[in-house]
């Protein structure tokens, strides 16, 4: 009797492999010993869970799950539990057992995070952005290119003019970003990641004053975790830099890896974090033409419009001119967006900084 059941189960298991075209390999057969079994009355249900008409032994077979209907092959066990009388899947009848196919798994869909639209603006030499794809660079909110500009460029702090301006930077440009921050970072509750360094296209990690520059090290190792996201510094926050007070306290500082750089809304995947479009551009000598005065003088053209650099009044002003200018230009697009939300939360992203800080030029 025994040598005719495991004969059927044998014939069973080799048709239903036929049928379903699976190779024999992939469903292994495992027998377990089932006290007062009953032959089910329904032959096709007890085919189908693996159950002959054999009495006390009993060959449950690992099965194609529910997926296998929808041509996907997803290799499921078959449960033999004793519990209170009810029907067989798919049918059958009450025994006191139940056999249950084990559901497949299906991962749990991540939520998108939102999606942040604002400008950006970059001071940068005339000519400067058409020379490289637009990424692997800083940009700013207003308030941020404001204060770099009129303590790096136009003046070197508090010694005076600065002739010629800094990397012959002669405009401002603005750029309306969209950004959506990948599922492992919306995770962390962060939409900006940390705000890294970017010089000629090199990330050189977060830099601290005196370029102490924690290196590439630390841009790979947080993008192959987060995904190339952008990063953002609040001038509050007077970290990493600028890390004293300044004239415009609402000032943020961007980065922008040119990895997660695409085109058109961007999806949150770790290579698609951001786009832009080109929203405009101001010269300096404009902006400089609004203020006439003898402070800052360079190549026969002086100005006063970046006077009183360290006072929060005066840079405001300053700020706002910038904004008007632009609107004046380009009176069909908004005067400003606002910004993002800058909430990257350092504490989160570096739970253990153990990057070392070094000069990369010294």
């Amino acid at each position: 009797a025994q040598a005719a059941c495991i004969a059927e189960l044998s014939g069973w298991q080799s048709s239903m492999m036929q049928e379903r075209g699976l190779f024999h390999d992939l469903v292994p057969e495992t027998q377990y010993d089932v006290d007062e079994l009953d032959p089910p009355h329904d032959v096709a249900s007890s085919r189908l869970l693996g159950v002959g008409g054999c009495g006390r032994r009993v060959a449950v077979l690992s099965l194609v799950g529910a997926a296998v209907l929808l041509g996907v092959v997803a290799v499921r066990g078959v449960l033999v539990t004793r519990g209170q009388p009810g029907p067989l899947p798919f049918g059958g009848s009450p025994n006191g057992f139940v056999l249950e196919a084990a559901s497949p798994t299906t991962p749990t869909p991540q939520k998108q995070a939102p999606m942040q639209e604002f400008y950006m603006y970059r001071a940068a030499a005339k000519g400067a952005l058409d020379d490289f794809p637009f990424g692997n660079i800083n940009t700013g909110n207003m308030d941020g290119v404001i204060w770099y500009l009129m303590n790096e460029v136009v003046t070197n702090y508090s010694k005076g003019s600065r002739c010629p301006r800094k990397f012959g930077i002669s405009e401002i440009h603005r750029m309306r970003v969209r950004s959506r921050a990948t599922p492992e970072l919306a995770a962390e509750g962060m939409s900006f990641g940390a705000r890294f360094a970017y010089d000629f296209g090199e990330c050189m990690g977060r830099c601290f004053p005196d370029n102490m520059c924690t290196s590439n090290d630390d841009c790979d190792f947080h993008y192959r975790k987060y995904g190339f996201v952008p990063g953002c510094n609040r001038f509050t926050d007077k970290w990493p830099f600028p890390n004293l007070d300044t004239a415009t306290p609402g000032g943020i500082w961007y980065s922008l890896p040119l990895s997660g750089r695409c085109e058109g809304v961007p999806t949150g995947a770790k290579d698609c974090t951001w786009s832009f479009e080109d929203a405009g551009v101001i010269s300096l000598l404009e902006l400089e033409s609004l203020s006439h005065g003898s402070d800052n003088c360079c190549h026969g053209h002086c100005t006063n419009f970046w006077v009183d650099q360290y006072k929060v009044g005066a840079a405001g002003w300053k700020v706002n001119q910038a904004l008007d200018l632009f609107h004046k230009k380009y009176p069909s697009m908004p005067r400003d967006l606002e910004p993002a939300p800058c909430d990257f939360n350092r504490v989160k992203w570096y739970a253990q900084d153990t990057w070392q800080r070094r000069d990369p030029w010294g």
